[in-house]
């Protein structure tokens, strides 16, 4: 996608190109290409919290599980996750354990069906979770294990699963 600038009316607006049309830029996609332009991204950016009042340990705790290595002091700033001057980026306001920005929700349901159904009983479960990244991934993931069924057959020395998803 390519901006042109067209100022025909006296007012400067951004267009961006899609597929073989030019339409008009939203403020969202400026900022995009404002924050492409200058070599940042929206997670690299500074929020407004600070390192001191969070805590990483599930951040921690996974880091040891999947790599076998400690997570080191030094490893937030070399990952992204607090700036030079100890505040959090964006990106680590979203891993923060307790996520302090609202949005960092995940809504969950598990739906009666494939098509509409007449309105007797469209969903079977559902649930809202929020918090950082990390707990997110892990809420969603219960989820979809809680409500997915499970085959299995006997094998000699046991049995073998197989997930609705695997």
């Amino acid at each position: 996608m390519t901006p042109y600038y067209y100022s025909g009316d006296g007012q400067l607006t951004a267009f961006v190109r899609i597929g073989n049309e030019s339409v008009p830029a939203t403020s969202e996609k400026l900022r995009e290409l404002v924050l492409k332009g200058s070599g940042q991204t929206y997670d690299s950016l500074p929020s407004r919290y600070k390192f001191s009042d969070m805590a990483f340990t599930k951040l921690k705790s996974v880091y040891k599980q999947r790599t076998g290595n400690t997570f080191e002091d030094s490893d937030y700033e070399s990952f992204g996750i607090v700036d030079e001057n100890g505040r959090l980026t964006n990106a680590g306001a979203l891993i923060a354990d307790e996520s302090p920005i609202r949005q960092s929700r995940v809504f969950c349901t598990r739906w009666n069906g494939l098509d509409k159904a007449s309105g007797i009983i469209d969903a079977i479960d559902d649930n809202e979770f929020s918090g950082g990244l990390i707990n997110l991934l892990q809420d969603g993931m219960d989820f979809v294990m809680h409500n997915s069924s499970k085959a299995w057959m006997k094998t000699p020395d046991g049995r073998k699963e197989f997930p609705e998803y695997p």
